[in-house]
């Protein structure tokens, strides 16, 4: 896992961590042989094609205490936040006849990506949908309309015999967005300009039929057949997610990719409508007059005005504003929002 280069947090984990969910010897090897790294770093793990026959094997030897409720015989689905990142991990073998997750899952999986006001939103699931010529066309669609509807930022898949990166995507099309280097930690990444635009990535040991790695052309950048693991470190700050992807060959590390998104973003207080770095009465005058459609302002001066965070300006955040202003309510910290979140705000 190259903990010389790298500290991480946690380890996911894309699916079929064993060839025989159903023997608990492989689970013993595969677990055993990673003790020195999993007894401190917590492993979130995503049910591959091959837990879908071990019989509740996932529940059986992972620790599975948050899922939501669900039949768990092939595997779970969740969810987690850490820092400013929200995961989403999804079951691929929990599918109905027309080849689509339940619909169950679509709709905790919708529920939970748009309800989370995490700044990055990360979905992880073993079947891979974009960049490879899937074979569930049903799942293709609804993972692509959920990814594009709840604003999430990057895909990562298992079940792919190599290692492919698509192109940033917008609307299931290659998106044309500005491109710059950044340093993150000592290191250099090339970082797209995100605008509502969203990155998949896919890895997985080679093995399987050449027809698994043929490639969605053009929606993928960078492709290899690989017979070797294939991990990827993933750093995020407050405005940039950066990912170097590596295999491991003779036991040493080898980089072979490395990309990023970057969101531009603002800062405001909360209640300082007029932008001058304090709440006072005006503010909460200017907030009414908002509300009540006598002043036009920008989608910032509208952030800063609501401040009870449900997207529209109304006499209520009016008066928040002065029982702030006058020290009934306390003020709140300095927030920061993306710009691709203020459009929210254009229309309201």
């Amino acid at each position: 896992l190259g903990e010389k280069a790298w500290d991480p947090a946690f380890i996911v984990h894309a699916g079929n961590l064993v060839r025989n969910p159903a023997s608990d010897a492989q689970w013993s090897r595969a677990l055993d042989g990673a003790a020195d790294v999993l007894s401190r770093v917590p492993l979130l793990y995503a049910s591959g094609s091959n837990d879908a026959n071990g019989g509740y094997s996932v529940r059986k030897h992972l620790t599975c205490s948050r899922t939501p409720m669900q039949f768990e015989e092939d595997g779970v689905y969740y969810s987690f936040d850490y820092g400013s990142a929200h995961f989403a991990v999804v079951n691929t073998n929990a599918l109905q006849k027309d080849g689509g997750i339940t619909d169950r899952q679509l709709s905790w999986l919708q529920n939970d990506l748009s309800g989370s006001r995490a700044d990055w939103k990360i979905l992880v699931c073993y079947a891979p949908v974009f960049g490879v010529e899937n074979q569930a066309p049903r799942l293709d669609a609804q993972l692509s309309s959920v990814v594009g509807a709840c604003g999430v930022d990057l895909v990562l898949e298992g079940g792919v015999g190599g290692y492919l990166r698509t192109r940033p995507l917008r609307g299931g099309s290659p998106a044309d967005v500005l491109t710059e280097t950044v340093q993150v930690n000592g290191r250099y990444y090339p970082v797209y300009i995100e605008n509502g635009c969203f990155l998949a990535a896919s890895s997985g040991l080679c093995g399987g039929s050449a027809k698994q790695m043929e490639i969605r052309n053009p929606l993928t950048a960078v492709s290899d057949r690989l017979e070797t693991p294939v991990y990827s470190a993933v750093t995020v700050t407050d405005d940039t997610l950066c990912v170097a992807a590596y295999t491991v060959v003779d036991g040493v590390a080898q980089q072979i990719d490395s990309y990023g998104l970057r969101k531009d973003s603002v800062v405001y207080l909360p209640g300082d409508a007029d932008m001058d770095g304090e709440v006072t009465p005006a503010d909460a005058r200017l907030t009414l007059r908002i509300a009540v459609g006598l002043d036009r302002v920008t989608p910032i001066t509208k952030a800063a005005a609501d401040v009870d965070g449900d997207v529209y300006v109304s006499p209520a955040d009016a008066r928040l504003v002065l029982r702030m202003a006058v020290a009934l309510e306390p003020l709140r910290e300095e927030t920061r929002i993306f710009l691709t979140e203020l459009a929210k705000y254009k229309n309201a």
